[in-house]
């Protein structure tokens, strides 16, 4: 009975859990800044609908991505179609690529913000 109890509690928090960081991410729209080696380097990162996000740097587009993973912290996007760890992370005041397609080392590129 006590173990019956304890799994639906548990289920019921990790479903409170992921809908709360679901609703997170799905606020987050737009995020926008500058390279921190060179201020006239602007960096936009947009969420075009559903999961899919556009990167741009000086209003080139550098590529297409998906979200992968939503934290109180950052968000976490993957280049579309590509077979490496091309990933990018939009935190509240920086974005960071990852390093040498590399899932645990990080380079920030631009500080900036969350325009929404």
């Amino acid at each position: 009975m006590k173990t019956q109890i304890t799994t639906k509690l548990f289920a019921m928090f990790c479903f409170v859990f992921s809908t709360t960081l679901l609703a997170v991410a799905a606020e987050k729209t737009s995020w926008v800044g500058r390279d921190i080696d060179n201020n006239t380097v602007f960096w936009t990162c947009t969420n075009v609908g559903g999961n899919d996000w556009k990167l741009k740097k000086n209003g080139s587009t550098l590529g297409d991505y998906e979200g992968v993973t939503s934290t109180a912290e950052f968000v976490e996007l993957k280049l579309k179609n590509s077979k490496e760890n091309d990933r990018v992370r939009l935190y509240k005041d920086k974005l960071s690529l990852s390093k040498d397609a590399s899932k645990t080392q990080w380079i920030d590129m631009a500080k900036g913000k969350w325009t929404d």
